[in-house]
Formats: structure tokens, C-alpha cells, sequence
């Protein structure tokens, strides 16, 4: 996530001539890949490797362009259907304990309407990965705290500003709209 670290490795031809081929064998999100191919003097052919699904759709996504009037297109498409689809759920024993019912049936509309309506591999990705965003933000997962971990209320003292943002969170999240954080 943090450019700065590939774009001084790219730019130093001590570590590689401006014509070399970059391999990252731990992609990730694939910020590396994307300053190769993008790095303004001497943009390169790269490659990445990554065992985490996530991080190689996401690695994916993050370097292949894609035409902002077609993921428009493709946005009203997604919305306009997804109210009328039925839920797609995954068989997942701990889903109540994750996510309010009224964000399940949502999020599972919306990845009906992305697997139902998107032909485009390209384009039915990209919306893959804001659906996942999606999920984080419509779970009860710790905002704070990077790896899925339950929000819990009770684990700081009651009055305490963590307390209280935590229980903030907690409301705002049965709460939420998650169409329309989509």
C-alpha cells in the first residue's frame, strides 16, 4: 500500500537496469506490480506471484485498466437489479455472528447481481473487490484492527472514548445501507 518503498527500488538502476523485468514473488495487493508498469521514466514488464486468492484479485484489479463509462454502466446495472435478486450466501456457521441479517440479505443480493449481470471477467472483478470492501464495512469487524476481529464493546471501560466509539460503530453498522455503501 505504500508506493514509496517500490518506486525507490525501481528507480535505482544499482538494483535493476531500466529495461529489466520485475518479479514479485510475495504480490500481495500488487503495489510493486503496479509502480513497474506505471513508473513514469521507466515503466516495466512485471510479474507476481501470491497464494492469498484475495491478494491475487486484488493484484489483478489494481493493474488492469478498465474504461470508467463501462464500470459506470456496469454500476447502475448491479444497483438496478440487486434489490430484485435472491440472496447468495455462503454456507458459513459464523455469519450471525459477523453481520447483522439485514446486511446478509444485501451483500448476498449485491453478489447475485455481480455473478448474474457482469459477462466481463474484467469488469465482474473489479466489482468483486468493492463488493468486498463492502462486506468489510457492513460486518462487525474491528475497524481498527487490520485482521478480522470481532468488535467488542466490552473488552474497554464502559465511559471509556474507545468504549463509546466501539458502541458507535456497533449502531452504526445496524444501521447501514449496504446498496448504498457500494
Amino acid at each position: 500500500v505504500l508506493p514509496y518503498i517500490p518506486i525507490f527500488f525501481l528507480t535505482s538502476t544499482d538494483i535493476v537496469r531500466p529495461d529489466d523485468r520485475v518479479l514479485d514473488m510475495f504480490a500481495g495487493s500488487g503495489t510493486v506490480l503496479l509502480e513497474a508498469s506505471t513508473h513514469p521514466y521507466h515503466p516495466r514488464t512485471s510479474y507476481g506471484v501470491e497464494i492469498n486468492p484475495l491478494g491475487r484479485l486484488i493484484s489483478k484489479v489494481k493493474t488492469k485498466p478498465l474504461d470508467p463509462a463501462i464500470l459506470d454502466a456496469s454500476l447502475r446495472d448491479v444497483l438496478a437489479i440487486a434489490p430484485t435478486c435472491q440472496p447468495t450466501l455462503p454456507s458459513y456457521s459464523k455469519i450471525d455472528f459477523w453481520f447483522p441479517r439485514q446486511n446478509q440479505s444485501a451483500l448476498g443480493k449485491l453478489r447475485e447481481a455481480i455473478d448474474r449481470r457482469l459477462a466481463d471477467g474484467d469488469v465482474r472483478d473489479f466489482f468483486r473487490i468493492c463488493l468486498a470492501v463492502t462486506v468489510r464495512r457492513c460486518s462487525f469487524a474491528d475497524p481498527d484492527v487490520p485482521p478480522p476481529v470481532r468488535l467488542a464493546p466490552d473488552r474497554y471501560p464502559a465511559g471509556s472514548p474507545r468504549h463509546a466509539r466501539a458502541e458507535a460503530h456497533r449502531a452504526k453498522v445496524l444501521s447501514l445501507d449496504p446498496l448504498g455503501i457500494f
